[in-house]
């Protein structure tokens, strides 16, 4: 049976201060993550086998087709895609209850491991940046504080620490940005990619597992107030609105947008994966078949770069018709907001 350790919600006194910016928020146009602008690939997924442990596996993202990527002796879960679909960065326990980051290539060649915790230390919930250089996971150190450490997604090591008391990373599409919970008020924040430095607070109630939007218009996130719900909202913390409704005593958790952005994922306890529309409708079990299944992340299949000015309408895999100029627009709209957001702050 799936044994489910609810991450603990412990709240500090804080005082929140406005904050001063010296730069401004540019936006130049993701996996708990982010999603990238895109067609929809595979979904991966962690699954109980026999003997107990978890392993990777990959599906259509109709849930057909379902087929292991992992084989390892230990537990694998919390798969993240690389952002151009070919690699998926996982979390793996050494044998003695350390976790760790590892990556493997989307065919189950080139398992390689990423991320050596300290002693006392633990890694997960891996997520990969737009450009593919880097991987921001959460570290649980030998102190039981949870930070945010960054890593070069080639390399191997301890990596360096970019946000403290800051758990659930997740990439803004355009890079600029990550979005976190934050440990001291449990709410959902955004961080400055470069220096980890905060920059606003999101959501006024408790929440994790944040996930853009691929378009970076919205935020989507498990609300902790009352039970774990699946939430939407805005960027910039108006239009916040609940999309499902567990029954009475289970849990949605891990959600992830479909790189179209017309579908959210998102794992219920004892239920399996679960898809529903961004604005709650249609919702339906996935994976009935596999009542065990967690922490769904839906592949990209990239879209050709143009060169800038150009005019894109190109069918990928015959799934849809993706227009520049529509992004240009959406980045341009995003950048306003965070504006209108920074000058906010800096008055208060």
């Amino acid at each position: 049976m799936y044994s489910k350790v609810r991450k603990f919600r412990i709240m500090f006194p804080v005082i929140l201060l406005c904050l001063s910016f010296s730069s401004q928020i540019t936006v130049h146009v993701m996996a708990t993550k982010g999603s990238y602008p895109g067609a929809n690939g595979k979904i991966a997924f962690s699954d109980y086998v026999e003997g107990g442990d978890t392993e990777i596996f990959v599906m259509n993202g109709d849930g057909t087709g379902v087929v292991r990527l992992t084989f390892n002796e230990t537990k694998d879960q919390d798969p993240c895609w690389s952002p151009d679909g070919q690699w998926i960065a996982f979390v793996n326990t050494d044998g003695r209850q350390r976790w760790e980051i590892w990556v493997i290539k989307a065919d189950g060649t080139g398992l390689r491991q990423v991320t050596t915790p300290p002693d006392g230390s633990s890694d997960n919930y891996p997520a990969w940046s737009p450009d593919g250089k880097t991987i921001l996971f959460q570290r649980f150190n030998s102190s039981f504080r949870l930070n945010i450490y960054r890593i070069d997604a080639e390399s191997t090591g301890v990596g360096v620490k970019l946000i403290e008391d800051a758990s659930f990373p997740c990439w803004s599409p355009d890079g600029s940005m990550i979005a976190y919970k934050n440990s001291n008020d449990n709410r959902i924040w955004l961080a400055d990619s470069t220096t980890g430095a905060p920059l606003f607070r999101v959501t006024s109630s408790e929440g994790e597992h944040p996930c853009w939007s691929p378009d970076g218009s919205q935020i989507v996130y498990v609300n902790v107030d009352d039970d774990a719900e699946i939430w939407v909202i805005d960027v910039d913390g108006s239009n916040d609105q609940q999309i499902t409704d567990p029954p009475h005593e289970k849990e949605d958790e891990a959600p992830n947008w479909s790189p179209d952005g017309k579908k959210i994922l998102f794992d219920r306890e004892g239920d399996s994966i679960w898809i529903v529309n961004p604005d709650g409708s249609g919702a339906y079990d996935l994976t009935p078949s596999l009542p065990e299944a967690r922490h769904p992340d839906w592949q990209r299949l990239p879209v050709p770069e143009v060169p800038i000015g150009g005019e894109l309408t190109s069918n990928i895999n015959n799934v849809g018709t993706w227009a520049l100029a529509a992004t240009t627009a959406a980045a341009a709209a995003l950048g306003l907001m965070f504006k209108k957001k920074i000058a906010q702050a800096r008055a208060c």
